[in-house]
């Protein structure tokens, strides 16, 4: 009876255990691409609700984006802290975020990354 309690409760050990061992192992996003990927969602669900993508420079598409739309549905929130004077989202290198459409309904975003250079191995994108 002993022995039964204890294998029981080492199996319920094992079962809360593993989880989170496992999870631990599994690679953590950055915040950049955490970033990117939201901002891309939130313009891929703005396609989905209104059948277009959002025109203008960065700061009017995040302005879109945050509600300023035909029927002031949020797509995206950002704390103030990565929004620049400019009204641009912004990178934790304080470079805007780069928006680009595709085609008609296909975007991607993309940071500079740490060096503030565009188009470099160090750039964070949607694209891969």
């Amino acid at each position: 009876m002993v022995i039964g309690c204890v294998i029981l409760a080492l199996v319920g050990l094992a079962i809360v255990i593993l989880p989170a061992l496992t999870w631990s192992r599994r690679p953590r996003m950055s915040p950049v691409k955490i970033d990117v990927v939201n901002l891309k969602a939130a313009l891929q669900q703005y396609h989905a609700e209104y059948g277009a993508l959002p025109g203008g420079n960065s700061s009017q598409i995040l302005t879109v984006l945050r509600g300023e739309n035909p029927w002031k549905i949020c797509f995206f929130t950002a704390p103030p802290r990565s929004i620049n004077p400019s009204g641009e989202f912004i990178d934790p290198w304080g470079t805007p975020y780069y928006i680009g459409y595709a085609s008609t309904s296909r975007v991607f975003v993309r940071s500079a990354g740490k060096n503030k250079i565009f188009g470099d191995k160090d750039d964070i994108t949607t694209e891969h």
